[in-house]
């Protein structure tokens, strides 16, 4: 293969309606809305999406991860049988990602030839970690069938574990989250590839910052341009390259909360001026992966279940608790609430839940409400296998004001 057709070391690189999510102006009867908070994770790179914002340098010739700044990373070493004898002859490397407890999310034409692999998930170099055996032989692949060398199109792949991973996975987007990455916007791209086209693969984790392409600049580089099933970034001094197929390319939602809208799939040499980089348009190929993930025997997934639990309230504030179970692919989760006598739900302190088979804890603070007023609340979640998933409404009451105080004659 030409490295100007896939990005490989022998190549010429939920519905999630997000809008649900939008925070509201105002407060729930009146008062003003807590900020949304989420855990201080710190990914290195700042989560504006300002052009200026990234790190100098590039995955081509890189900035290096902080430690622990993508737990879901994977790093894959494959053995090939690319004459099809049925005897590996030529070994490989590329990226992935975890994006359930058992699910590893990279590109179809990173595993079309496999027999076997070891996977590294959380580490940020590829020497380091411990090393998960998965084949062919047991199932452990998954290659969605539609993708062509020819056609390009559905790159798309999953490995199966033999156990579950306790670290980060991260979420993928669904139809119609498109609004999470416009033209212009920075979006973040990992991996160990190579620093420059047909150079030495990187053994620690790079990282960069890239630009969302228009569909205009992507067709007129790339003939068989499908905006269906590809989304591309870049064009300038930064991309990714040999050994980052199948990697990520990621927006933040908050802090420390990433969906996954594109896997690295092919371009034209590395960081080539003018020339953006195609990735598999997960908008459009979500619901076909987790299908899959659905139906495999031994590690199905499923929507998330939330399950609202107690309120305790005080004067102005309240403590609401419940669990949420992620049903094996990665998860968030949030408190809503709405004064009972009407209006729309406002949601609070969206964060990541995890992405195994167990109920989490969830337990929110929401401040700044009305004294004596009667509120609905609810536990919601939200995974690429259901969407958004509100538990069972319940109610309470915030306490009364207090007396200011009352003057007496004598």
């Amino acid at each position: 293969m030409m490295r100007s057709v896939l990005r490989r070391r022998h190549a010429l690189v939920i519905a999630l309606a997000m809008t649900a999510l939008a925070l509201a102006a105002s407060a729930c009867g009146g008062g003003q809305q807590k900020p949304v908070s989420t855990r201080d994770v710190d990914r290195s790179i700042p989560a504006d999406w300002r052009p200026d914002s990234g790190p100098s340098g590039n995955v081509v010739g890189g900035t290096p991860a902080a430690e622990g700044a993508w737990p879901f990373a994977a790093y894959l070493a494959i053995s090939e049988d690319t004459d099809g004898d049925g005897e590996a002859d030529e070994d490989d490397r590329c990226g992935g990602a975890l994006v359930g407890a058992r699910w590893v999310l990279t590109a179809a034409h990173c595993l079309k030839d496999a027999l076997d692999a070891t996977v590294t998930v959380g580490e940020t170099r590829a020497s380091a970690g411990k090393r998960i055996s998965v084949s062919k032989a047991h199932g452990d692949f998954w290659v969605d069938a539609r993708w062509t060398k020819e056609a390009q199109k559905e790159d798309v792949a999953l490995i199966r574990l033999p156990q579950p991973l306790p670290q980060e996975a991260v979420q993928l987007v669904r139809g119609g989250d498109d609004a999470l990455w416009p033209v212009g916007a920075k979006a973040s791209i990992i991996g160990w590839g190579a620093t420059a086209t047909d150079a030495d693969p990187s053994d620690v984790l790079l990282q960069a910052q890239v630009p969302i392409a228009d569909d205009a600049k992507c067709a007129a580089a790339f003939r068989d341009w499908d905006p269906q099933a590809m989304v591309c970034a870049g064009g300038g001094d930064t991309d990714t390259c040999q050994g980052d197929s199948g990697g990520p390319i990621l927006v933040p939602y908050t802090r420390s909360l990433w969906f996954e809208f594109g896997v690295v799939s092919f371009g034209k040499g590395c960081a080539t001026p003018g020339v953006p980089a195609v990735y598999s348009r997960l908008e459009t190929l979500t619901s076909t992966i987790v299908d899959h993930m659905r139906s495999d025997g031994q590690a199905p997934v499923a929507a998330s279940q939330p399950s609202t639990g107690t309120a305790l309230p005080a004067k102005d504030s309240v403590l609401i608790t419940g669990t949420v179970n992620p049903n094996g692919l990665a998860t968030f989760a949030y408190a809503e609430i709405r004064p009972s006598s009407g209006g729309a739900y406002t949601p609070y302190d969206i964060e990541y839940v995890g992405a195994d088979s167990t109920p989490h804890p969830v337990v929110k603070t929401v401040d700044h409400l009305q004294p004596g007023t009667a509120y609905t609340y609810r536990v919601v979640s939200a995974n690429a296998a259901g969407g958004i998933t509100p538990g069972a409404a319940a109610t309470f009451t915030t306490a009364a004001a207090e007396p200011t105080g009352v003057v007496t004659t004598r």
